[in-house]
């Protein structure tokens, strides 16, 4: 079980939490430890983070840019119906 699961929110938070993964994953090569996800709604900040070396994963990394969230809504609440 992972210690500690850092989630970053949008460019801000992106730099942050990136900057913890540069401390602390070398304590971690394995990734058993931390957890890390990033979200944010372009991938501009993730590119120019990930310029020299990857530091995010595309794994660990949710792009909200094209997410309409009424549509997820009611898509959802849709299958909710469905399943109930």
């Amino acid at each position: 079980m992972a210690k500690a699961y850092f989630i970053g929110l949008g460019g801000c938070g992106l730099k942050t939490v990136s900057e913890l993964y540069k401390k602390l994953h070398p304590q971690d090569p394995s990734g058993v430890d931390y957890l890390f996800t990033y979200i944010d709604t372009d991938s501009a900040t993730y590119d120019e983070i990930n310029h020299d070396s990857i530091v995010i994963r595309s794994r660990d990394f949710v792009n909200l840019g094209n997410t309409n969230p009424q549509q997820l809504y009611q898509v959802h609440q849709t299958n909710d119906v469905m399943l109930t």
